[in-house]
């Protein structure tokens, strides 16, 4: 069950460290120049791992939607001034 937990959360195994891979959703291609992104989980400990993995995901989705909030705003900032 451990590693079916580990592979629908996007969690592999380099070098004896968990890592998370996942796909960059379409929504952030225009902030996020990478197709797939591999973070490590800082751990040797497949349950630790499977914890963490929601919680480094859910921090890139942060940086992520900062990052198409600071683009929109800047974008709306910039029209101001050309008129």
């Amino acid at each position: 069950m451990e590693r079916d937990s580990r592979a629908s959360l996007g969690i592999m195994v380099r070098r004896g460290v968990f890592h998370l891979r996942r796909r960059v959703p379409k929504r952030y291609r225009d902030v996020e120049s990478r197709g797939h992104v591999i973070m490590s989980l800082g751990t040797i400990h497949g349950p630790t791992a499977i914890r963490r993995a929601p919680k480094v995901w859910s921090g890139l989705i942060e940086v992520w939607e900062s990052r198409l909030h600071e683009r929109h705003y800047s974008r709306r900032a910039g029209a101001t001034h050309l008129r």
